[in-house]
């Protein structure tokens, strides 16, 4: 009897998982449903991103410039965003800032803030408008500001 309660609850938990799911993506498309999914919000910003990217496929630098929450959503965040930006190639795995200066002329650095730029003083990559330069703390990128929104920044090596 106490394996029947057990059932009996894990379908009614499961019934309104599929009721929530069914309202929150039903009758919608493929965009729609990206939309509409846990990371919507990243999706939406990707998509005006890729709006700034040529056709063919080209090198992106991903790192995630939010200090507090670099570890722990370093994988999703990344990740996620690699998957929405396919085919371009992504580079997500950027541990020290200065595996940026293997970034070559034409290639682009995304920077995400999942914070959308709340502890943007504590940032380790910074942006310098005057100079168009990526710095960090020991080097810096010529780089061309190509878009920029509160959940992060797209940036264009320059040659040197």
């Amino acid at each position: 009897i106490g394996w029947g309660v057990l059932d009996v609850r894990w379908q009614m938990d499961l019934t309104q998982r599929t009721l929530i799911t069914y309202q929150r993506f039903s009758g919608k498309n493929a965009v729609e449903k990206r939309q509409a999914a846990d990371d919507g919000e990243l999706f939406q910003f990707l998509q005006k991103i890729r709006g700034y990217l040529p056709d063919r496929p080209v090198r992106i630098f991903v790192v995630n410039n939010d200090v507090a929450n670099r570890k722990l959503l370093r994988n999703y965040m990344t990740a996620r965003t690699r998957y929405h930006l396919q085919p371009h190639n992504s580079f997500a795995e950027v541990r020290d800032w200065s595996q940026l200066g293997q970034a070559r002329p034409g290639d682009y650095i995304l920077v995400l803030q999942p914070d959308k730029g709340a502890r943007r003083q504590q940032a380790d990559l910074r942006y310098r408008h005057a100079e168009h330069s990526l710095q960090w703390s020991s080097g810096s990128l010529p780089v061309e500001n190509l878009y920029r929104e509160a959940l992060g920044q797209l940036l264009r090596v320059k040659p040197s």
